[in-house]
C-alpha cells in the first residue's frame, strides 16, 4: 500500500514539473536585425464545467518591435473551425480582440492512428490587458467562429491558474525583466 501511495506522489510531482516546463517563456534574438522575441507554447485552459481541459489552448508571442501588444495564439482542438474573434472577461470587464490579418491555420498530425484536428489563429491583445491576469480573481475566454458558434473556457478561477494562464503570465514576466 505504501508503494502505491509513493508511486502516486512521485507521478504527480513529475506532472507538475512537466506543466511548468511547457508553460515556460522562451527568448529568441534575431540574427537578422537583433530584435528580441519572447514566446510560450500553447497550453489548455479549464473547461467551464470544472478544472479539466477545454478544447481551447493559449500561448503568446511578443516582439520588441511592437512592445504594446502580445499576439495571443488561440488553438481550438477537435475540429477545423474558422476563428473570428477573441473575448476576455477579466473580473466582469469584457473586451473583444481582433485577429491578425491572416487565415486560420488548420493542422492534424500525420502518421498517427488517431489524428486530432486543430485550428489556430493569433489575436492582438494589449500587454496591459494580459498583465491584469496577475491580479484578477476570475478570467474567462470566449472564441467565436464564422459558422460554428463559439468555444468557452476558464483561464483563471478562485486563484487557480490554468496552464494557458501560466503561458501568458510567463511571457509577461519575461518582458518585464
Amino acid at each position: 500500500m505504501k508503494k502505491i501511495i509513493l508511486a502516486g506522489i512521485f507521478a504527480l510531482s513529475f506532472t507538475g514539473c512537466s506543466i511548468d516546463t511547457m508553460t515556460k517563456a522562451h527568448t529568441n534574438v534575431s540574427n537578422f536585425d537583433g530584435s528580441k522575441e519572447i514566446y510560450s507554447q500553447s497550453m489548455y485552459v479549464f473547461a467551464t464545467s470544472g478544472f479539466h481541459g477545454a478544447p481551447v489552448s493559449l500561448g503568446a508571442r511578443w516582439t520588441e518591435k511592437v512592445k504594446e501588444y502580445i499576439a495571443v495564439e488561440v488553438v481550438v482542438t477537435g475540429d477545423y473551425v474558422n476563428l473570428s474573434s477573441l473575448y476576455l472577461n477579466i473580473d466582469g470587464d469584457i473586451k473583444q480582440y481582433n485577429p491578425l490579418p491572416s487565415a486560420t491555420k488548420f493542422s492534424a498530425p500525420t502518421g498517427q492512428a488517431l489524428s486530432i484536428k486543430s485550428s489556430e489563429r493569433s489575436f492582438m491583445v494589449p500587454v496591459v490587458d494580459i498583465e491584469r491576469l496577475k491580479s484578477a480573481k476570475t478570467v474567462n475566454i470566449k472564441v467565436t467562429t464564422l459558422s460554428d458558434g463559439y468555444f468557452e473556457g476558464v483561464i483563471l478561477k478562485d486563484g487557480r491558474l490554468s496552464p494557458g494562464a501560466k503561458s501568458l503570465i510567463n511571457v509577461i514576466d519575461q518582458i518585464q525583466k
